[in-house]
């Protein structure tokens, strides 16, 4: 009777398609799925298409990254009972700037689109920071020591300063902030007093991210170095004296180095 009422209305030859974009209006008939964990740039994931109860196996799967067209797909329609079941996969590669590209899946019988959803990759997409240390010059014992946390996803971090591997302070963690790509970026400051250090102690940022191996960066402490104005002609007789003594700590701050890279000391 359905048929019948359809050719009446002079519809007769839409009618497989009709159905087509009924089924597709169905959640469960169409279901869109990828990973359930983030993974590094670098590496591919597989997202999923599929969907049952078709009338026609007459469809056409497109899968589009950021307008642009995906090489890997995959796409199989296999009959079942009175219609088809189509599975579509594609294998998109994940980079560091993906945080704010998406994935387009689109499903056609002819030209009538029967099923499209957008899926963001930041959801299964981790970008791990770049971790420096630097430190700033200045004209007392006092120094400042900033920890440098840049272009990392998601923006959950946990940070602690520690010397020759021991925590030196724990810190009140500081909000991130956001970048124009999606990514995250944070600095860290902290004074220190290095004449209350050991000139050979290394002071490491250790950055934990997404309960990934910390990601650290170290520093040796270096004590300024202070002028003294004397007149020009009593520098004679010290002025070899200072020269040896400045020789003979650049060159244990040379040992120390030396041994710190060799140790290649990692603190866990």
């Amino acid at each position: 009777m359905a048929t019948i009422f359809w050719k009446a209305l002079g519809l007769g030859p839409l009618l497989p398609t009709l159905l087509l974009a009924f089924a597709g209006r169905k959640d469960y008939a169409n279901h869109l799925e990828g990973p359930r964990q983030r993974y590094s740039p670098g590496t591919s994931i597989q997202l999923k298409y599929t969907s049952s109860e078709l009338p026609t196996r007459q469809v056409t799967v497109t899968w589009l990254k950021n307008n642009h067209s995906l090489l890997q797909t995959q796409t199989n329609i296999l009959s079942s009972g009175d219609g088809y079941n189509v599975t579509s996969s594609v294998l998109v590669p994940l980079e560091s700037d993906d945080i704010l590209s998406s994935v387009l899946c689109r499903v056609e019988h002819k030209s009538l689109v029967v099923f499209q959803k957008v899926i963001t990759l930041d959801q299964y997409l981790r970008v791990p920071p770049a971790v420096r240390v630097s430190q700033s010059s200045a004209l007392s014992s006092l120094v400042t020591v900033t920890c440098h946390v840049q272009r990392f996803y998601p923006r959950s971090v946990y940070v602690t300063w520690l010397v020759d591997c021991h925590v030196f302070k724990r810190l009140e963690q500081p909000t991130p902030k956001r970048n124009k790509d999606g990514s995250y970026t944070l600095e860290i400051l902290q004074l220190i007093n290095t004449s209350m250090q050991r000139p050979d102690q290394v002071l490491t940022c250790k950055v934990e991210h997404e309960a990934q191996p910390p990601i650290q960066a170290s520093i040796i402490f270096s004590t300024p170095s202070y002028i003294t104005s004397k007149a020009v002609g009593s520098l004679s007789s010290e002025k070899s004296i200072h020269i040896f003594v400045a020789f003979l700590l650049c060159f244990k701050l040379l040992l120390v180095e030396l041994k710190w890279r060799e140790d290649a000391r990692t603190c866990w």
